[in-house]
């Protein structure tokens, strides 16, 4: 069976008893970084191998995956945080699984978009994911554009490098909600127009993981 299993986002309490029972019993665990996953399998005494698993080994990978499925045995599919295939490599191979009939199940554990639109304050009866921001300027805008024309919150993904440029794209208008280090301790919930918050960030070292919420324009 494939076992989509949730990990920590930040916080390594977070994860959970039936994620690590799963992780331990488990022929091997298929994580986009060795070495980050290494470190949670550390800090639990996980002893299972790790197989790198990400987007630009995903396809050459599935078939041997597929195999050892077929010989039951059991594989668990990790990200570096959260839930697996948001924004990750996985769900092919979900879908190839399905194809076969193959097993498959689900170990939640926490996500940081659903971990974000909590936080932020904003509407959670709608709400669209749109990934990680393009790094164009017109693939950027045109993101813009879907988040501003949709009737709810949007959520982003973005980069500490790239954060300060990303902001410069929505229309100072716009009511914005940016999120850092969920669940770590310097945890930050910055809420604004654009300017509002490149004018925070401006006065600090941009680091950490970030998370961008556009409220519905009315």
């Amino acid at each position: 069976m494939l076992y989509i299993v949730g990990t920590p986002i930040g916080n390594l309490s977070d994860i959970s008893s039936r994620a690590l029972s799963t992780l331990k019993e488990s022929d091997y665990i298929l994580c986009e970084d060795t070495r980050r996953t290494k470190k949670l399998c550390h800090h639990f005494e996980i002893p299972t191998r790790l197989v790198s698993y990400h987007k630009f080994n995903e396809k050459s990978r599935e078939e041997q995956i597929l195999e050892d499925l077929k010989a039951e045995k059991k594989i668990s599919l990790v990200s570096d945080a959260g839930m697996p295939t948001i924004a990750d490599p996985g769900f092919t191979l979900i879908r190839k699984c399905h194809d076969e009939s193959l097993s498959v199940t689900c170990i939640p554990g926490p996500s940081a978009v659903i971990t974000a639109l909590c936080l932020s304050g904003l509407d959670t009866n709608a709400f669209q994911f749109l990934g990680f921001m393009p790094k164009k300027p017109g693939a950027i805008n045109r993101m813009i554009t879907q988040a501003i024309e949709f009737k709810g919150t949007t959520i982003f993904f973005d980069t500490p490098h790239r954060l300060m440029k990303t902001l410069k794209f929505f229309p100072e208008d716009c009511k914005l909600v940016v999120i850092r280090e969920m669940t770590k301790i310097y945890e930050e919930i910055v809420r604004g127009t654009p300017g509002e918050i490149s004018a925070h960030f401006a006065k600090k070292s941009v680091k950490g993981e970030f998370v961008i919420l556009v409220e519905e324009t009315l």
